[in-house]
This record gives C-alpha cells, sequence and structure tokens, in this order.
C-alpha cells in the first residue's frame, strides 16, 4: 500500500465531517479540541467556507485560532500507523502560525510552522529551522510535503525541497491536523494525503502542479501522456509527434481520462485514435492537415468499389463558428456571410485549453475558410484488395486514421471535380468466401479533406518562418 488516507475536506457548508477519499476506508475526521488548550477562547473550524483554493476548483475547510486561545483541529479514530508522508494544500494569512499534525495526545507527531522569517518541522518535538521563500503566510495557496527519505525527513514546498535533517516521522494514530495553538490565524486546507511509503520527489512536485497549476503551459503531447499514464497505459504503448500547442489547466474533478483526452485532441485540432498496433496516437495538427497522400486510388481502373456515392450537403458545411478558451476569458465570433446568405446558417461551435488568447479565433477562421462551400462527401467506399496492384494494394493494407486518400478519374459529372482529396476516419476490413465477392475487402469512413497545400507559421520560435532575421513585406 502507499497512501493511508485521502481527505478532500472539499464538502459543503454545515457539514460535521470529512471523509476518506483515499478508497482504503480510513476514519472520518471530526472537528476536536486540543487536550492541553482546554481554556481561553474557541475558534472555528468552517467547511465549504472557501472556494477554488486549488484548481479543482472544490470548496476546501477553514481553520481559525485565537490568540491564547485553543485552536480548531480534526481528529480521525485512526489505528496507529508508521507515517512516510503527509502533503497538504494550504492558504494562510497571518504574522505567524502553522499546520500540526499528529497523535491526539501530542506526544508523537510533527508540526509544520513559520513567521515571516523561518520555518520549522518538529519531529517528536525536536525542531530544525529554515529559511523559506516565499513564507507559506503570504495568502497564496502553497503545497507542504513532509517526507520520509531513508533516515532523513525532508520539506517540500511547492514541489521543491526547502530542508532536511536526521529523523524520523514516527507512528501516528488516531491523528489529528489543525493550525498550530496560540495564534491569532486563519487558514484554509484541502487535499490532505497520508503515506506509509515514501512516494519520492518526482511524485511530490507532481501532486504540487497538479493543485497549484494544472500543469497549465505543457505542451497538448505531454498533457495527453500524462492523461495516459492516469489510466495505466505503459508510455511504450503511445504515440504522439511533438505540439507547439500548449495547454492550460483542465479541470478534471468528476471527469473520465477518455473525456480528458478528448478535449486535448480538441485543443490541438489533431486526431485522437488506436493505432493498427493497438497504440493510442495523437496526431498533431501539422501531421494532418499537412499530410502527404498517402495512397492514389484510381476510378478509371476500378480501384473504388460500387457503394462509392460522392454527395454534396450541408453536412460537412460550416459558414458561422463561435470559439472560447476553457476558462472563459476569451470569446470569438467568426463568419462568412456571402455563404450564409446563399446556403443558409451552419453553424460550429469549439472550446479550446490553449493557453494562446488568439487560438480561438484562428481555429474558427480556419475552419469557416476551409469548409463555408459544400464539398463531396463520402460516407464510405469499398476496395477489393485482389483487384490491386501490389503497390496500392500495401499502401491500402497500411491505411490508418488520418492519413489522406486521393480519389482520380472520377467520372465527370463527379461533385468537386475528377480529383478530390479524403482524410481516413475509421475503416473495417473483411474476408469472405461468398461467391462473387472479393476474398479480401477494406471499407474506409471518408471526410473531405481540407483545402490547404501549405500552413504558415510567424512567430513559433521552431516552424516559424521570420526567425532568423527574416522579414515579412507586404
Amino acid at each position: 500500500m502507499s497512501l493511508i488516507a485521502y481527505y478532500k475536506f472539499s464538502e459543503p457548508a454545515e457539514t460535521t465531517q470529512a471523509n476518506d477519499s483515499s478508497g482504503t476506508q480510513a476514519p472520518p475526521m471530526r472537528p476536536w479540541r486540543y487536550p492541553d488548550q482546554p481554556g481561553g477562547s474557541a475558534s472555528t473550524a468552517v467547511f465549504g467556507a472557501a472556494e477554488g483554493v486549488t484548481t479543482d476548483s472544490l470548496t476546501a475547510l477553514q481553520l481559525a485560532s485565537t490568540s491564547g486561545g485553543y485552536s480548531a483541529a480534526l481528529r480521525a479514530d485512526a489505528a496507529p500507523v508508521a507515517l512516510k508522508g503527509l502533503g497538504v494544500f494550504v492558504s494562510a494569512a497571518g504574522a505567524e502560525g502553522g499546520i500540526v499534525f499528529g497523535d491526539q495526545d501530542l506526544s508523537n507527531g510533527l508540526t509544520v510552522e513559520w513567521d515571516n522569517f523561518f520555518a520549522e518541522i518538529t519531529v517528536n518535538r525536536g525542531v530544525l529551522n529554515l529559511c523559506t521563500a516565499p513564507a507559506p503566510t503570504d495568502g497564496a495557496v502553497h503545497h507542504v510535503f513532509v517526507r520520509q527519505n531513508g533516515a532523513t525527513v525532508e520539506l517540500y514546498l511547492d514541489g521543491a525541497l526547502v530542508a532536511s535533517a536526521a529523523g524520523a516521522l514516527g507512528t501516528v494514530g488516531p491523528y489529528f491536523v489543525g493550525p498550530a495553538q496560540g495564534f491569532p490565524f486563519t487558514m484554509t486546507i484541502c487535499h490532505l494525503a497520508l503515506f506509509d511509503a515514501d512516494i519520492g520527489s518526482a511524485r511530490i512536485a507532481e501532486i504540487a502542479a497538479a493543485g497549484l497549476t494544472g500543469f497549465a503551459g505543457e505542451t497538448t503531447d505531454a498533457r495527453l501522456r500524462r492523461y495516459a499514464d492516469m489510466a495505466g497505459i505503459p508510455s511504450d504503448e503511445i504515440v504522439t509527434s511533438t505540439s507547439r500547442i500548449t495547454a492550460a489547466h483542465i479541470d478534471s474533478t468528476e471527469q473520465g481520462v477518455l473525456e480528458l483526452m478528448r478535449k486535448v485532441e480538441t485543443t490541438e485540432a489533431g486526431v485522437l485514435h488506436d493505432d493498427r498496433a493497438g497504440r493510442l496516437t495523437l496526431r498533431n495538427r501539422d501531421d494532418r492537415y499537412q499530410a502527404p497522400v498517402a495512397v492514389t486510388l484510381n476510378a478509371a481502373s476500378q480501384d473504388v468499389g460500387i457503394d462509392f456515392a460522392p454527395t454534396v450537403d450541408g453536412q460537412s458545411q460550416y459558414n458561422i463558428a463561435d470559439g472560447r478558451n476553457i476558462d472563459g476569458t476569451v470569446a470569438a465570433t467568426y463568419s462568412d456571410e456571402a455563404s450564409r446568405d446563399e446556403y443558409g446558417e451552419h453553424a460550429y461551435s469549439v472550446e479550446t485549453a490553449a493557453t494562446d488568447p488568439g487560438e480561438p479565433y484562428q481555429l474558427i477562421a480556419a475552419v469557416v475558410n476551409a469548409n463555408s462551400e459544400p464539398r463531396p462527401r463520402v460516407p464510405s467506399i469499398t476496395i477489393a484488395m485482389s483487384a490491386l496492384d501490389t503497390t496500392t494494394m500495401q499502401a491500402v493494407a497500411g491505411l490508418d486514421i488520418g492519413d489522406k486518400v486521393r480519389l482520380i478519374n472520377m467520372p465527370t459529372q463527379t461533385p468537386g471535380g475528377s480529383t478530390v482529396d479524403f482524410f481516413v476516419e475509421g475503416y473495417a476490413e473483411k474476408f469472405t468466401r461468398r461467391a462473387g465477392e472479393d476474398p479480401w475487402q477494406i471499407t474506409l469512413n471518408l471526410s473531405p479533406a481540407w483545402p490547404l497545400d501549405s500552413l504558415f507559421v510567424l512567430d513559433d520560435p521552431v516552424h516559424g518562418v521570420l526567425d532568423a532575421g527574416n522579414l515579412l513585406a507586404l
């Protein structure tokens, strides 16, 4: 095991206890008063008092203490366990104060306390002083983690190691958590996690980033790999091409991994699929829209089956589009008024998690510009494989989702002309002994390829055509 207990502290107002979310059936934590502070004025523990402390935007627990009085705390009637790690997100304001965690009788446990200049780890009443910057009492949200690393106790602030000392965290249970006593101090806490095994510095940093930034700023291919790791997909079963699109935080609360992956696909404007080898694949937008023709099928030589029925309608036509970013700070609309006047309104909408504020407008402008006029649509074509020459047969057999297929020498009455390009959106393979049918057939599901011959990226450090002193003249 590794995770002992996990308390989100996201319960609504007027809740009387915090429940464990680890799946280990750890006991709930309930309001409790320190035994060595029976007098003084009472302080409060309020559920649902803060919202959006971390990137998941869940409510959080607020704990307040008073000068000279006892502090509000929460206690769980848990069996004793050897503690190897403790992490919590905290937002605090005050000149000094801290988080206290340990046994209910305070004889064993640890505290993390700080003022404007120092933080302290107290392990079994032993103290290590250390400087921290910024101080966790600056009112911002911070992640504090105390780790048992061999014979050393380490303190991490926002994913970074800031201090260490020889010692052990010891055994705790029943355990409690609350603000340090005797200070006029208020803090908001959430996502308290307890571990009975060392999770390592990389995992600590990952947890901190998840709560503080939601990994905002990483590329879409990195984000997809992160979600795939959440689903337990081995890294060697993932294929991604390097993206130049960076993604903002995507709130994963109550969302499935596939749903999150689809949001990455939309942000990239690429293609997410399982390839023929069964690997999870994300093809970025450059791979899709600048893809070379993978195979050319010749209607004159009957490479295309009798089910080929090109249609022109409004199903793949868009002449007005709305785009927005995922946090709602940017919204844009783009339309082709001439197309709307002639064909009526064909609407498109997209939400992107891209960090570039110009991305919503660029996405919808590209969609409308490429699809404002009706273009031929082919639901499917069935190809008799044994009738093909060896080269074409091998090319068709190797087609995958996102590949581009060119159909040439179509009848002159074919909508869109005698040469048309399509993207492969799916395929089915059939083997049969039925008389009159080709024994090996592949049916392709197609969508119109965008009529783009080249893309110019002006301001990208890798792909930009204006780099290295090049100038743009109009």
